[in-house]
């Protein structure tokens, strides 16, 4: 029985590499791209854009760290690192970017051995500032460009209810969350599994309270506005005049913060959402080099991390088949 789940989820996982190749056929085709003529052409606007991708996502790593510093946790920057960019990888190519949380989580808790729900509230915490911000100008995103935009409005809308659920639902009222485990795992959890389960649910409920404390939510939106504005740059180094105006700024900011939120469409990565997204306010040559800067950033620090840490490894394929069974 195994071996033939197995089989099945690795038949999903070819399955999301062949519908990323037709979704890239397809847009080559359609706009008649040469990702070699592209990058040539401005050899430095992408290799500007990739180095200012990754320094924002380091970013994001200090950002974690010092979430964590304030839950008074201790976990290493390697750590963090390597957890930031296999979780990045891991989004690319899983359906709606689904494994990219679990397996930061999991790098966290198998490298530092701290308890599971302290990973996830710090994970759930920092995903919050990039999804509400981001959400918000996605939103407003999508009501300039509207109607083309359109499917940018509906995953704004969505993530928004998926808020308020967690919070609202999860964090806020604890009968919620109890009545659901209960009528679903009324018959598999016994009265002492159960408690357990309501335990830890207590601690990460506590700690989520916890980051969202003023004294927490000053520094990470900080950190949140300075990322953001190194992804804004990292679009307006694409344009060899550097034009700095307010128009290119803005829709730099309404290309990253409306790509962030179609990832959640169900394609690896959101390919062809992700894209659609970027080319509204960005163009199309733009748009596709960009992605391709992205691209690396979320492959080749992955790559190496899992070439010196033979143990992240086993994590990537667990976490990988574990993501593919929510498919």
């Amino acid at each position: 029985m195994e071996k033939v789940k197995n089989n099945i989820i690795w038949v999903v996982a070819v399955a999301s590499i062949f519908v990323v190749v037709v979704i890239y056929t397809i847009l080559i085709k359609m706009f008649r791209l040469n990702f070699i003529y592209l990058i040539l052409e401005d050899p430095t606007g992408f290799l500007l854009s990739t180095l200012l991708i990754f320094i924002a996502e380091t970013m994001k790593i200090f950002r974690l760290r010092f979430i964590f510093n304030k839950l008074k946790v201790k976990v290493s920057l390697k750590t963090l690192f390597l957890s930031r960019f296999m979780g990045d990888f891991m989004g690319l190519i899983t359906v709606s970017n689904i494994g990219s949380e679990p397996t930061r989580i999991a790098t966290i808790v198998s490298l530092e051995g701290i308890p599971i729900q302290i990973a996830i509230s710090s994970g759930l915490l920092e995903t919050f500032y990039d999804s509400i911000i981001l959400t918000a100008i996605a939103f407003v995103g999508s009501i300039v460009f509207f109607p083309t935009s359109i499917l940018v409005l509906i995953s704004t809308l969505i993530t928004i209810s998926l808020w308020l659920f967690i919070f609202l639902g999860f964090v806020l009222k604890e009968n919620i969350l109890v009545k659901i485990v209960g009528k679903l795992f009324k018959k598999r959890l016994t009265p002492k599994i159960f408690d357990i389960f309501l335990e830890k649910y207590k601690d990460f409920r506590d700690l989520v309270k916890k980051g969202i404390s003023s004294e927490i939510n000053k520094g990470a939106i900080l950190y949140t506005i300075f990322i953001i504005i190194i992804y804004v740059f990292s679009f307006l180094v694409l344009d060899p005049s550097y034009d700095l105006s307010l128009i290119n700024v803005i829709n730099g900011l309404f290309a990253y913060s409306m790509s962030y939120s179609v990832q959640l469409y169900p394609t690896p990565g959101g390919s062809g959402f992700f894209e659609y997204a970027l080319i509204i306010s960005n163009g199309v040559a733009n748009a596709m080099i960009w992605r391709l800067s992205y691209i690396f950033v979320s492959i080749i620090p992955a790559a190496f991390s899992m070439v010196f840490f033979v143990k992240l490894r086993s994590i990537f394929k667990e976490n990988f088949k574990r993501s593919l069974e929510y498919v």
